[in-house]
């Protein structure tokens, strides 16, 4: 960079024709001491410190993510491998951390609660209480969870996506209810921003009752396109006279990526 610019002032001032004085020479170095300077306060200016927590933080997502990246099914059943699951978890304290500045659309936002629900759970862990948890727990309450960080998206202008699930499963009994959910949290100049779910399937049931939700994601350098698709309804069963039903939604939910997280939300039905 500097070499051009030295040579572009020196083109135009032996251009001009002539010899130059002392002092047109003094002011050339000048010129090109400023532009040095310039040039490396730039460069300072780009260079972002890493807060320690933050690099504490970034040792659980191992893998770099290329764009543009398909989260779905697929995504989820190839990071679902035993060995691969317990080398990648981490507790519920970190899980606070990526959550704490909320979420930016709304199938996201209604898993606060399982979220809440989830992190109660692994805090008993935490504190060996967790056995004596199971040893009273009942139908329709949660059994256990699982969080796991899988890797890192790059995106322009000092952004990263984090990319990690949760993975749970209530008492097996009705009701029940079970899945995986693919989040993604947003830093922006290693800040932590918003999250955002990425892919979900789960289930849930208290017969003949049913209900079921699949959720994929196109990430791509500026916004993220997520299709949600539920299915809801009761089994037939002759038995007890219920004939069955099944009831069918889609949506799509594109979240844009700005400075301040997960901005603009469009819903097209």
């Amino acid at each position: 960079m500097q070499t051009h610019y030295i040579y572009f002032l020196s083109s135009f001032i032996f251009a001009c024709g002539g010899t130059t004085s002392n002092e047109e020479i003094d002011h050339f170095d000048q010129a090109i001491d400023t532009i040095e300077e310039t040039a490396i306060d730039t460069l300072k200016a780009e260079v972002i410190a890493i807060p320690n927590e933050i690099a504490e933080l970034l040792k659980n997502f191992r893998d770099t993510f290329e764009l543009p990246l398909t989260v779905d099914s697929t995504f989820i059943q190839e990071r679902n491998d035993g060995d691969q699951l317990e080398s990648s978890q981490f507790n519920y304290q970190t899980v606070r951390d990526l959550i704490q500045n909320g979420f930016a659309n709304g199938p996201a936002e209604e898993q606060k609660y399982m979220l809440n629900a989830t992190i109660e759970i692994d805090s008993l862990k935490s504190i060996n209480a967790y056995e004596d948890y199971l040893s009273s727990i009942d139908i329709g309450m949660l059994q256990d969870v699982v969080y796991n960080g899988h890797g890192i998206i790059i995106f322009p202008n000092n952004r990263h996506l984090l990319i990690w699930t949760m993975n749970y499963s209530s008492y097996e009994a009705c009701p029940y209810y079970t899945g995986t959910v693919v989040f993604g949290t947003l830093l922006d100049r290693y800040q932590i921003m918003n999250t955002i779910e990425l892919a979900e399937i789960t289930s849930s049931g208290n017969p003949p009752a049913f209900g079921e939700t699949a959720a994929d994601s196109e990430v791509s350098e500026d916004k993220i396109t997520t299709k949600y698709r539920e299915a809801y309804g009761e089994t037939a069963d002759p038995e007890y006279g219920y004939e069955g039903s099944l009831e069918e939604s889609d949506s799509k939910h594109i979240v844009f990526i700005d400075s301040t997280g997960f901005a603009e939300k469009m819903i097209d039905n």
